[in-house]
């Protein structure tokens, strides 16, 4: 009886450091933000905007497929995928990653019944699978944000149509225009090892996602990545707003990614470049 006892108090005690935990962890950069599913693939999305006051201006999708997968990295690809964010945010179809923690009774159904000792085998199962089943998990959003809602009727307004393909087109088009309200962007990276290589940066316009030429991005292998980045075009002029702009949002890809970065500045002549080694935490 004491066992048994001793046995229910160690899967309580496991249980409230599991939730003590998770009152105090911070929330895991790789599972931020918002997700929607386009053709099999899991996409995240952010619209990013310079403060809580200012008007979205930017973007930014980040897909993780396979190095060979030759369809997830097409145009086509991502031309539907405009398509599917603009279908998840009118019927609701977006979810977020939740931290669950670790429940011993998902272990050992009905936790411990009154008078049936576990197994030392069982225990032991239960101990190895803490780590296993606690984690973070999708949950779909029955509702979204107002800033969401805003977002869908400020592009109703603008093409006049509750159309997906028109709404879809719109920000294309928009993105094409040095003019637009809003930029939009596709970063892509692949697993290797456990680890997430970023290989690609493009700026989705009508019909094709065009390749960011200028920012270069090469595998140092042994969790190692070297970026460069351009934040001036030499003009004198000062660094553009979009050029700034962009590189936030390439170190806050990274940051998403679990990178660590070590940053530097150069002037090549032809303008100022960011370079950065970057490892994974």
């Amino acid at each position: 009886m004491k066992s048994t006892f001793f046995r229910s108090g160690l899967a309580l005690l496991t249980l409230l450091s599991s939730l003590s935990a998770l009152a105090s962890m911070p929330m895991d950069p790789e599972f931020r933000g918002l997700y929607f599913e386009s053709q099999g693939i899991e996409v995240k999305v952010d619209l990013k905007r310079d403060n809580i006051y200012s008007p979205f201006e930017r973007i930014i999708f980040s897909t993780v497929c396979d190095r060979n997968h030759t369809r997830c990295h097409s145009n086509a690809f991502s031309m539907q995928m405009m398509d599917d964010f603009v279908a998840a945010l009118k019927y609701k179809k977006f979810y977020k990653y939740v931290y669950v923690p670790f429940d011993p009774c998902d272990v050992t159904p009905g936790c411990i019944p009154m008078g049936i000792e576990p197994s030392e085998g069982e225990l032991k199962a239960g101990n190895d699978d803490i780590q296993r089943r606690g984690g973070y998990r999708p949950e779909p959003q029955s509702s979204h944000p107002s800033y969401l809602q805003t977002f869908l009727h400020s592009m109703a307004q603008a093409t006049g149509s509750q159309s997906i393909g028109a709404m879809a087109d719109f920000l294309k088009a928009d993105s094409a225009d040095e003019n637009g309200k809003f930029k939009t962007y596709r970063f892509s990276s692949y697993n290797k090892r456990g680890q997430k290589i970023p290989f690609s940066i493009c700026k989705i316009v009508p019909g094709d996602c065009e390749e960011q030429i200028d920012v270069t991005i090469r595998d140092l292998n042994r969790g190692k990545i070297a970026v460069s980045v351009p934040v001036s075009d030499g003009s004198g002029g000062g660094d553009s707003e979009k050029y700034w702009q962009r590189e936030k949002d390439i170190r806050d890809y990274l940051h998403h990614l679990e990178y660590e970065c070590i940053p530097a500045y150069t002037d090549t002549g032809g303008g100022r470049v960011l370079q950065m080694v970057c490892v994974m935490k």
